[in-house]
């Protein structure tokens, strides 16, 4: 839990991965580090059933899966055409994606653990985090290769009756975008901080994005506009380092009599699990005078 783990324990797919990386390392780190490592290990193994499947070289695999990705995307399209053609299907032509490719690696690729076992003849990713992340990648990659940024961030940001606004279809892509490219944080956080609740992992955005986003979500929790409360609750779990510490304390003496707040930043500091700003939050909870919880 304090570590955001709860959505990849409940899928039998992470649940072996995460329980092979706490017995080898006996820790867990970061939702990111771990995402990054979990697809890495899928894209490498070879279901020993499939003799046709041949090494493919971890770095071009991943280009390949990023590529995939977006293409199933920002095509709108319901999965990736396997090799039986003979019935027309509605999905993503892998061997059109991957042109350079030798059609005997593209579907040794198909055959990785990040893909679905095959259904009417198409597979498709094996969750949308995966998607969503490998599209992120993808975007990146174009980044990195120096592609135009204008066109690369035309994808991500529209302007809607005369407002710029974050593509709503791509709002579960850009919190991975954003701790992959600085540029494109910026301008999604001033739009639409909350944006990185949506997936991601927040605890691995840089300290001042996290204190900023800190402030924000106590203010509005202050001043009752707070539309996103239980978004907000389980973004404690996610924000709650020991480097907002300094914050969280002085948001207790700013916020001292607000008990919606207290309750709040009580919860985070409860989450960091050390025992921090104990003699203030002391003085609060012997208060008869103040809300139960």
């Amino acid at each position: 839990e304090r570590a955001n783990l709860t959505a990849m324990a409940s899928r039998p797919f992470d649940l072996d991965f995460l329980i092979s990386t706490w017995r080898n390392d006996g820790k867990l780190g970061s939702r990111y580090e771990l995402f990054e490592r979990n697809v890495g290990n899928r894209l490498d193994e070879i279901d020993p059933s499939k003799r046709q499947a041949r090494p493919i070289n971890a770095a071009k695999a991943l280009r390949g899966a990023s590529l995939l990705a977006g293409a199933v995307t920002f095509t709108g399209k319901s999965g990736i055409k396997i090799k039986d053609k003979s019935v027309e299907l509605i999905g993503v032509d892998a061997e059109v994606v991957l042109a350079g490719w030798e059609p005997q690696h593209v579907w040794s690729l198909l055959e990785r653990g990040v893909f679905s076992d095959a259904i009417y003849n198409m597979v498709g990713f094996r969750h949308r985090e995966i998607r969503d992340y490998l599209s992120a990648k993808w975007l990146d990659f174009l980044l990195r290769k120096g592609h135009s940024r204008r066109t690369v961030e035309s994808l991500i940001f529209r302007e809607m009756y005369g407002v710029q606004v974050i593509t709503p279809r791509l709002s579960t892509l850009v919190p991975w975008l954003i701790l992959m490219d600085d540029r494109i944080r910026d301008k999604a956080l001033k739009l639409q901080p909350e944006i990185a609740l949506n997936g991601g992992d927040v605890s691995h955005l840089p300290l001042s994005v996290r204190v900023n986003m800190l402030i924000g979500i106590v203010g509005r929790i202050a001043n009752n506009t707070d539309e996103h409360n239980v978004r907000y609750n389980s973004a404690i779990a996610m924000i709650a380092k020991e480097d907002l510490v300094n914050t969280v304390s002085i948001l207790i003496d700013e916020y001292y009599f607000n008990d919606d707040v207290i309750f709040f930043l009580s919860r985070l500091l409860w989450q960091i699990n050390k025992p921090l700003c104990h003699n203030r939050m002391v003085s609060i909870a012997t208060d008869c005078n103040r809300g139960l919880y």
